[in-house]
């Protein structure tokens, strides 16, 4: 039996014709982002540079309620699945989305032995989020001038 949130959160494959509601979704969730920091690698991609992260990451649409409520997007690597990116409106935020999502991106990767993430480290909710959800911090290091913290979740924990 299904739950009220299986129900109405789904995460499908973006198709490489979905270039442009890949771009908006990165460019208007990952705007204060680039704000804030003044770099952020999900914001401002031209079309060509969408097309090409579909073709060679695993672009992820989080669909609410029939309507796009985010994105996640997963490099894997042998045995290590990296989630990129995952970000969800600002409006659908604080509805359990994210862990959701994180849950489905895990479960779809079985032959993973190791998922890892990185963010920005002065993202306080974000940081509290990973851990919240089983991920320790692995390090961090610098991007630029933003010092971003890295996660890492073993399979199964």
């Amino acid at each position: 039996m299904k739950n009220r949130q299986e129900e109405t959160i789904k995460i499908q494959r973006a198709k490489q014709t979905d270039e442009e509601i890949v771009r908006g979704l990165q460019n208007e969730i990952f705007y204060e982002d680039y704000k804030k920091y003044g770099y952020c690698p999900n914001w401002g991609k031209t079309l060509e540079e969408t097309e090409a992260l579909i073709k060679r990451r695993d672009v992820y649409l989080i669909i609410v309620k029939d309507k796009c409520a985010g994105i996640a997007v997963v490099r894997v690597h042998g045995m290590e699945c990296h989630i990129s990116s995952i970000g969800i409106k600002k409006e659908s935020r604080g509805k359990r989305i994210g862990t959701f999502v994180m849950g489905q991106i895990e479960r779809s990767y079985p032959n993973a032995w190791v998922f890892t993430l990185d963010t920005y480290s002065g993202k306080k909710e974000a940081i509290h989020f990973y851990k919240s959800l089983g991920y320790q911090i692995a390090g961090s290091h610098m991007e630029g001038n933003l010092k971003l913290t890295c996660f890492q979740k073993k399979q199964g924990s």
